[in-house]
């Protein structure tokens, strides 16, 4: 075998179908790089091989000599249209091949670590035991307006004895009324009929089991052209069937026109809640865009557990600039699990009052997210926030 055929051989199969597999298992950006690198590598080696193109595929994909059909058959179909001046290009694509097959091994050694990373963290979140929470910050009555508690309609529990696990342990972290908030879509789905069969269920075994927790519904919505329709056809829960909504934006990017809509959601009577922004990069790079926008008719709700950490050192800072801004509105749980925020929520309402001091985390758990089920109107509690 000649080496250029070495070269189209190794340099077609080799990182081509590691990049496929890593793609397809994947879907991450590192795969998703090598396979369009990979194609591109092909195109050079067929320039370099078949220099005058038009006139290949002029004689046809089946070869008439025998000569040319051995065990690379296509390359014994290209040597009959080799030119001799091909050294620069076949170093070239020499190099390629090795840069494509080093690119693979470390895509490959990147996502192994990847895995073995996101194993340890499940292992080491499956031995989580309950946070002891210190009295000076426990607060009574607290409105939850953000937690997954439904069974089996999201990310949240899969079974309805873990709903109510969750329920007891909201009830004992002095949580009085949570509003399920499930996302919406989930998986590219609109299931509100789902949604409200898994809230009456809750709501029975809660009522069986005599446990007194108020349960409304609400949804966690992700920000579409036509959320303002689904908002008046009731293709999307508001919380508690009220005028407000919590609006859920992607963790990398905000809408160029988020402040449009945003009036324009006003203009039809709605009110988003901001959910997380200390999660978002851009408001990372540009706090001064969220803090205009907290000018607008919309209300911002920070993740009680950003605040200890959870969502990693940037994260932590972010949301307390924010409750130092005073740009913070609501703080919520966003619960998924007993084991998933929720037992992070008291901890970090601890370290919120010392940020703020215990007056400003009562507003924010129990005063605001209280009106905003109640429907109170958005300038009352602007205003009343401002001046407390």
């Amino acid at each position: 075998m000649s080496l250029p055929a070495m070269h189209t051989a190794v340099g077609m199969s080799v990182p081509f179908l590691g990049g496929l597999a890593g793609f397809f298992r994947s879907k991450r950006v590192t795969a998703r790089a090598l396979l369009i690198l990979v194609f591109a590598m092909i195109f050079c080696g067929l320039w370099a091989e078949v220099p005058d193109i038009p006139k290949f595929l002029s004689h046809g994909w089946i070869p008439h000599d025998p000569e040319h059909v051995n065990i690379f058959f296509f390359h014994g179909l290209l040597d009959k249209h080799q030119t001799e001046d091909r050294g620069l290009a076949e170093g070239f694509l020499a190099i390629l091949t090795i840069f494509f097959c080093i690119l693979f091994a470390c895509s490959k050694t990147v996502l192994d670590n990847e895995r073995k990373i996101a194993h340890l963290k499940s292992r080491a979140l499956s031995k989580v035991k309950p946070l002891a929470i210190p009295k000076d910050v426990y607060y009574k009555d607290i409105v939850d307006i953000h937690c997954h508690v439904l069974p089996g309609v999201d990310d949240g529990p899969e079974t309805i004895e873990e709903s109510v696990a969750m329920c007891r342990r909201a009830l004992e972290l002095g949580i009085s009324h949570t509003v399920a908030t499930p996302h919406l879509p989930w998986r590219g789905n609109y299931d509100t009929g789902k949604i409200t069969a898994s809230h009456e269920l809750l709501k029975a075994r809660l009522g069986d089991e005599n446990i007194p927790l108020r349960l409304s519904l609400g949804s966690d919505i992700r920000i579409t052209w036509d959320l303002v329709e689904k908002l008046k056809g009731s293709s999307v829960f508001t919380l508690a069937n009220s005028r407000y909504f919590l609006l859920e934006l992607d963790d990398l990017a905000v809408p160029e026109r988020l402040e449009d809509f945003i009036g324009k959601c006003a203009a039809e009577g709605y009110y988003p809640i901001l959910t997380h922004p200390e999660r978002n990069a851009i408001f990372h790079s540009d706090m001064n865009r969220l803090k205009e926008m907290s000018r607008l008719p919309m209300l911002i709700q920070l993740s009680s557990c950003s605040l200890v950490g959870m969502g990693g050192e940037r994260v932590e800072k972010m949301a307390v600039e924010l409750l130092r801004a005073g740009l913070v509105n609501i703080i919520a749980s966003d619960a998924h699990a007993v084991d998933m925020r929720l037992e992070e929520f008291a901890q970090g309402l601890g370290v919120a009052e010392k940020i703020v001091g215990q007056a400003k985390v009562r507003e924010m758990v129990i005063r605001v997210p209280g009106l905003v089920i109640r429907n109170e109107a958005i300038e009352r509690i602007k205003i009343d926030q401002r001046s407390a």
